[in-house]
């Protein structure tokens, strides 16, 4: 590896570079849905909750409810390129009864993700 002399306020630095970060270890996407009104399969006028049971992962909702579920590979699923996962998704939303998901991350290459899911899993009751 080459190294680099930096010369700064009197001091002498010698610097490596470090290597280039692999697919693994870089923030992601893993799941990415919507969620939808179940009568009229359109995106709920109120804001979504979700939430995950297993630990670390970041979550981003906009306000049309698409969401992300997102973390670093080698973190949340360090053996993906071999096994699968599985993640406990909840959704809640006033006005609608809560769903609970369970999602399949499958073993994949690095770049296979994320997982879309299919509009009808993301669809939610109103209550009576």
């Amino acid at each position: 590896m080459s190294r680099t002399t930096i010369t700064s306020a009197g001091e002498i630095y010698t610097v490596s570079p470090d290597d280039s970060m692999p697919q693994e270890g870089r923030f992601r996407a893993f799941v990415a849905g919507q969620a939808l009104d179940d009568v009229t399969k359109q995106p709920l006028s109120v804001p979504v909750k979700v939430s995950v049971d297993e630990a670390d992962f970041a979550i981003t909702v906009k306000s049309d409810n698409w969401f992300v579920i997102a973390g670093i590979t080698r973190w949340q699923f360090p053996l993906l390129s071999t096994t699968s996962y599985n993640l406990h998704l909840h959704l809640s939303a006033a006005g609608y009864l809560s769903k609970a998901l369970t999602v399949t991350v499958p073993q994949t290459p690095p770049g296979k993700l994320p997982v879309m899911l299919p509009s009808a899993s993301a669809q939610m009751h109103r209550l009576p």
